[in-house]
């Protein structure tokens, strides 16, 4: 993935593999975060709040290259495998 911005952004999201994937970006490599505060009050298809929270995934494998951070993870999300922060 060649981003000129932030390479993955994972939000409000469970049982997600991130497994061999190669980065170059300027930003952020792999982010896991919290629900989208807007996706509460959307129009079409709101988040109900009790499914609202932090995003868990498990990560194998990835080169993340020229990204100024390689992880940002959220304090409610979480992420196994390779180092989250």
């Amino acid at each position: 993935l060649l981003a000129g911005g932030n390479g993955i952004e994972i939000k409000n999201s469970r049982d997600i593999v991130l497994r061999n994937n190669a980065i170059s970006c300027f930003q952020i490599g792999i982010g896991v975060h919290d629900y989208d505060g807007e996706s509460l009050t959307r129009p079409l298809s709101p988040l109900a709040p009790d499914d609202a929270d932090g995003s868990h995934a498990i990560a194998k494998g990835n080169t993340i290259y020229r990204a100024q951070q390689r992880w940002d993870v959220d304090k409610r999300s979480s992420v196994t495998g390779q180092p989250a922060r």
